[in-house]
């Protein structure tokens, strides 16, 4: 098979990123920046940021989109809030913006546990502190049909894709390609144990085959 090298230039303003990619931990960010082909900002920042934008960015390619990679400071709902708006503000030219990162404190969807290895894709925002307040309890909200974080139609295909057969096994290839790259490129850095399978007795999908 030939080998394909993709060409690229540089972007020259940020009006040229269109994928922005918020990472909450350091570790969720180093496994991201793995999977990078290049850097744009290894002589320095090269598009700066908008008066009051207090993000550090990270600027590369990933194929052949060209991505800002945001690293909250902190944890929390306010934290990514006001990242996102702030990146929002000096990226305007941005169509899709992924929290990538650890799925933390969903053990379950329904009645399947979720274990280490999974991937795991929202297909909405559910605005956990919107709903209403009774004497009791507190009801949360959880309609988006008209809401702003329900996805456009571009995404809501895409998720829709991801629920056929097909697109799953698609997901499931691809997956494992990026993931055999990340690999590889820890392995050149000396970083591999950090993205290797982990052993067998913490294994609980093998537990699970095995009975």
């Amino acid at each position: 098979m030939p080998i394909v090298t993709l060409v690229t230039s540089r972007p020259t303003r940020r009006e040229d990123f269109e994928v922005a990619i918020i990472c909450a931990l350091p570790l969720e960010y180093d496994a991201v920046c793995l999977l990078f082909d290049e850097f744009w900002d290894e002589e320095g920042d090269q598009y700066g940021r908008v008066h009051g934008d207090m993000n550090q960015y990270t600027t590369g390619r990933i194929g052949k989109h060209n991505i800002v990679l945001a690293l909250l400071p902190r944890v929390g709902v306010a934290n990514a809030a006001g990242a996102a708006t702030n990146l929002r503000s000096s990226y305007r030219r941005v169509k899709s913006a992924l929290l990538v990162g650890i799925c933390g404190g969903v053990p379950f969807v329904g009645d399947t546990e979720i274990l280490l290895g999974d991937v795991v894709i929202s297909n909405k925002l559910v605005r956990y502190r919107y709903g209403r307040q009774y004497p009791d309890v507190f009801q949360r909200k959880d309609i988006i049909q008209d809401s702003p974080s329900r996805p456009n139609k571009d995404k809501e295909g895409l998720l829709a894709l991801f629920n056929t057969a097909r697109g799953v096994k698609l997901l499931q290839n691809r997956t494992a390609h990026f993931l055999k790259v990340l690999q590889a490129m820890a392995d050149k850095e000396e970083r591999r144990d950090a993205y290797q399978y982990p052993c067998f007795p913490i294994d609980k999908h093998k537990e699970l085959l095995l009975g």
